[in-house]
């Protein structure tokens, strides 16, 4: 007999946009009792994940990876399982065979979860059965600063009376046109010219800083990197804006948390963005430092964020 429902996916570490999203998905499914299995794709072999795919009437899947998932959208036709997925991401992201590939996945799958209007748009052409869901999830759990970047974060505030921002990377990362996908050489760029602004740059995986300092970059003294794994929520609390730069997206999560917690949220343009969120033209950093400067001169929508899990809830108990 068959189980009712599989989660497939990846959950910190490493911290990322969607190894988060699993991890609070799997916290409000726990918190609801949901009865699931969990087969982490960090640690699951392919083989024995397409195995569960005979055993599971439901499988959900989570992966960035458009071949792991136009592979295991297949196997469901052939096991027969009910595949949903998430499309983390903006589709159509991509140069030609690839962006062939995710959209097969789409047009395939039982269920495709979209999380941007744009994607959801050309989504809903593929397969009538796609639905919007945003991908944030408030968390049920925000886990304290460790003592030694408390410390730092505190000398670094003190030492100054600037307007405080925060932005992060889970990684460096370029796009198809080889050019860093969130823009943090741009940003080295623009706050120093802005003494009066403090940035405080979430590297987890410190590879960012590795890029800067292997590529000549260099970091101005009111930038501070944190180079090691901490729930970034913390430092959204403790600033006043938060920054997204980037050149492509899908539906950012900081996004959603920046406003959540009542930030100013400042992001570019390259994207649908929701209420709320200010707007500066892509890869144009004049207007992003012009946005910082006269912050206050900018009023924008109430912002309405959904919890994304009341929406997938629905779609797992039918």
């Amino acid at each position: 007999m068959r189980k009712n429902l599989l989660v497939v996916g990846k959950i910190p570490p490493p911290i990322g946009g969607v190894t988060i999203h699993v991890r609070r998905l799997l916290d409000s499914m726990d918190a609801d009792k949901f009865d699931y299995a969990f087969i982490d794709l960090n640690k699951g072999n392919l083989l024995n994940i397409v195995g569960k795919f005979f055993k599971f009437n439901t499988v959900f899947l989570h992966t960035s990876n458009s071949f792991i998932r136009l592979f295991l959208t297949i196997i469901s036709k052939i096991s027969g399982a009910r595949l949903l997925f998430t499309f983390h991401g903006n589709l159509g992201r991509y140069k030609g065979f690839r962006n062939r590939v995710d959209e097969l996945a789409i047009k395939w799958a039982a269920v495709p979860i979209l999380i941007n209007q744009r994607s959801f748009d050309k989504g809903k052409n593929l397969n009538a059965n796609a639905k919007l869901i945003p991908a944030f999830i408030p968390p049920l759990h925000i886990k304290p600063l460790p003592k030694n970047i408390s410390q730092h974060l505190e000398d670094f505030v003190s030492a100054s009376d600037s307007i405080l921002c925060c932005t992060n990377a889970y990684n460096i990362s370029f796009d198809v046109n080889n050019e860093e996908i969130y823009c943090g050489s741009d940003l080295m760029k623009t706050f120093e010219s802005l003494p009066e602004h403090q940035l405080i740059f979430s590297d987890p995986s410190g590879n960012y800083k590795k890029y800067f300092e292997s590529n000549g970059i260099a970091i101005p003294q009111n930038v501070l990197m944190i180079t090691e794994p901490h729930d970034f929520i913390q430092i959204i609390k403790m600033s006043k804006i938060f920054i997204r730069a980037t050149l492509t997206d899908g539906d950012s999560l900081s996004v959603k948390e920046g406003l959540y917690f009542d930030k100013k949220v400042v992001c570019s343009d390259c994207v649908d963005r929701p209420k709320g969120v200010i707007l500066f033209k892509n890869k144009d950093y004049k207007d992003l430092r012009e946005k910082l400067i006269n912050i206050e001169n900018y009023i924008s929508e109430k912002s309405e964020i959904i919890n994304g899990y009341d929406l997938i809830k629905k779609i797992l108990e039918r």
